[in-house]
């Protein structure tokens, strides 16, 4: 029988809170944020703890491949500082995109946690823009003693908007059909606000949806195999196509054929081959 502990939303909101923070375990805000929840719990009766302890075998939040900040505590602590006195600072970052390590003047704007990770939304002063940075892909942090003005009319959800995932940029009409095999998985989730669904009397779904061309689409794309086509744009189209026959020819950079091992005959089988009855 299920407890009716597990009908309890409020207190088990506390409990996915808590698994949630598994990221920022060994970072000050994350052993703060603990803290505060040991107090909170050590400070409840009997029955409310028994009530927590009931909650915890009925409800828990998975935190699979999230980020080890605790190797960034510093770095965090220089961005929270700079962040919270509006200061600039001068860093040394690595790009993933590029592989290869820069110099920048950044303004932090915002830090949020995202995908298990933290991250950083900051003014570059090289780019002009505002530009997402991996709390993790920082080498070196440095506060000056330039200030500046936090923008006001930042928003992180509008600033989000025009991505997919992480990745940003110029958003695009973007038309997918989905097989009937993954139909119903695809249409229980919001991928992107911007979706819209259209069920087909064959049993597929058409997607449309407005999201930039980033490597994080491209492999959500991949993700499907056989099961979406893609309809608009052409260019993905073909990009796609590229990417699967590159799939397809390997390391060697040639297609394999495909070999069909011929089985052998089973003594005793009759004139189709069947194989004879067991004893």
């Amino acid at each position: 029988m299920q407890s009716a502990a597990c009908g309890q939303l409020v207190p088990a909101v506390a409990v996915e809170e808590r698994d949630l923070l598994v990221p920022l375990r060994g970072t000050p805000d994350g052993d703060a944020i603990h803290t505060a929840l040991e107090k909170v719990s050590s400070t409840l009766g009997p029955k409310a703890k028994a009530l927590l302890d009931d909650i915890e075998q009925c409800i828990s939040a998975g935190t699979l491949q999230a980020k080890d900040s605790s190797r960034a505590v510093e770095t965090l602590r220089l961005l929270q500082q700079a962040l919270h006195e509006r200061r600039t600072v001068e860093a040394e970052y690595h790009s993933f995109g590029r592989d290869s390590a820069s110099r920048r003047r950044l303004d932090p704007v915002h830090l949020w946690h995202q995908q298990g990770g933290i991250y950083l939304a900051a003014y570059c002063h090289t780019r002009r823009q505002v530009l997402t940075f991996a709390l993790e892909r920082f080498r070196q942090v440095r506060i000056t003693y330039d200030t500046f003005q936090s923008p006001p009319e930042f928003n992180l959800d509008r600033y989000l908007e025009g991505s997919f995932g992480l990745f940003r940029g110029e958003p695009i009409r973007l038309a997918l059909r989905f097989s009937r095999q993954v139909t119903r998985y695809v249409a229980e989730r919001q991928w992107h606000p911007s979706q819209s669904l259209a069920p087909l009397l064959t049993g597929e779904l058409e997607m449309t949806l407005r999201v930039p061309l980033t490597p994080e689409v491209r492999r959500w794309i991949l993700g499907y195999g056989k099961d979406v086509e893609v309809l608009e744009p052409k260019s993905l189209r073909e990009d796609i196509r590229r990417e699967w026959l590159a799939a397809l020819r390997g390391a060697e950079g040639r297609v394999e054929e495909l070999r069909l091992t011929a089985r052998k005959a089973v003594p005793g089988a009759g004139l189709r081959g069947e194989r004879p009855s067991p004893d």
